[in-house]
């Protein structure tokens, strides 16, 4: 459908369904937060970035359930306002997730307006197992695991309406299939705000190793913590632990799986991005053994501030660091231990990982990521006629 405003102020609508008062942030979050001011900076057109707290009342926000339904009305009525009663043309409504909750008001609004609708997908292999996925690996109840199945569902019939699907890795473009978007995906990626140079780096860090994410099975925590607990440090491990996760929660799984004495342990929870970083410019190593990952923020982050990384042996993660990283088998405690041993006992080495690890993070800077991804977007907009 042709947009029905053509001689109007184009207007191009970025779409962020967080709350103010949000305190954890998703990946996706994330992104957003670092991603959107640098899209606006180059943008041709006006730039409209909206908000839930832009749209309802406070006291619609209070209820979180509510407030997703009620958005999926609120927003085409603002933009469908905007678009036909006042002086403006929606060039594309670009979401920054592609869960139903943000693409279904999206594509309601292109019905009536004839907008674009682009948005990013942050989902990981595992997810699109359904059910399996959130009864094992979320640990969530049968009838919350069916209510998140139906939705996911929900969200891939919903991408058949979506005109600029944006990938963060291979596998996210693999995840929209080719029957739904074919050669209309953008491949794109997470990234950080800023790099450390390798001068930087300071050997005396204080930190050995920092984990940043949930710590939840499927991340192998437990394989981790066990390959902490194989033998004695000395001096004592210093273990920097940066998450979200419910707090009974990991001292539960540390309890299980973490048998030394000597190492020590410091939980940064629902930490700042500010003080993320400062945590991480103190770490040596940075670890990520998950077996479910699209583009791991954290590990890009980690390596931005000059952390060298162990990461877990599979393609999601070579596919982003190649050489700058030490691979290991996810589920041999053992093996993570001795590639730790490694990097703790050999100077020399952990400076060469430390650099290389900067130097792929300089290709993920969000001013470089926003720009190709900008440049993408107008040429998809130029091949469909927009």
């Amino acid at each position: 459908m042709k947009a029905i405003a053509t001689n109007k102020k184009k207007v191009e609508v970025y779409y962020w369904s967080r709350f103010d008062s949000d305190k954890k942030l998703a990946g996706g979050d994330i992104r957003a937060l670092y991603m959107l001011p640098e899209m606006a900076k180059i943008s041709k057109n006006e730039v409209m970035i909206v908000r839930p707290d832009h749209v309802l009342s406070q006291q619609t926000l209070n209820h979180r359930t509510l407030m997703k339904v009620a958005m999926v009305f609120a927003l085409p009525f603002l933009l469908i306002k905007k678009s036909i009663m006042g002086e403006n043309s929606i060039e594309f409504i670009y979401c920054t997730t592609c869960y139903a909750w943000d693409t279904l008001p999206a594509i309601l609004t292109k019905f009536i307006t004839g907008s674009k609708v682009i948005c990013v997908s942050h989902d990981t292999p595992l997810q699109k197992v359904g059910f399996g996925f959130f009864r094992k690996h979320e640990n969530m109840s049968i009838s919350s695991s069916l209510l998140f199945t139906v939705i996911e569902r929900l969200q891939e019939f919903l991408l058949r309406f979506v005109d600029i699907p944006i990938a963060i890795s291979e596998f996210a473009k693999s995840f929209f299939g080719e029957d739904l978007n074919g050669d209309r995906i953008i491949l794109s990626s997470n990234g950080v705000p800023s790099v450390v140079s390798c001068d930087e780096i300071d050997q005396q860090r204080i930190f050995d190793v920092v984990y940043v994410g949930r710590v939840i099975y499927r991340k192998n925590i437990p394989n981790l913590l066990k390959a902490l607990s194989l033998n004695e440090f000395s001096p004592p491990l210093k273990l920097a632990l940066i998450s979200n996760s419910d707090e009974a929660k990991i001292k539960e799984i540390f309890d299980e799986n973490l048998k030394s004495d000597t190492v020590k342990t410091v939980v940064y929870h629902e930490a700042s991005e500010e003080e993320k970083y400062k945590v991480l410019k103190k770490s040596k190593i940075s670890i990520n053994i998950s077996n479910d990952e699209n583009f791991s923020i954290s590990t890009i982050e980690s390596a931005s501030c000059g952390t060298a990384l162990i990461l877990s042996d599979s393609d999601f993660f070579r596919e982003i660091y190649n050489d700058s990283a030490i691979y290991v088998q996810s589920d041999d405690p053992v093996q993570i231990r001795n590639a730790l041993d490694l990097l703790l006992n050999d100077v020399n080495l952990l400076k060469v990982m430390q650099a290389r690890a900067v130097k792929i993070a300089e290709n993920y800077k969000y001013e470089n990521v926003a720009t190709k991804e900008y440049g993408y977007i107008l040429d998809r907009m130029s091949e469909n006629g927009g």
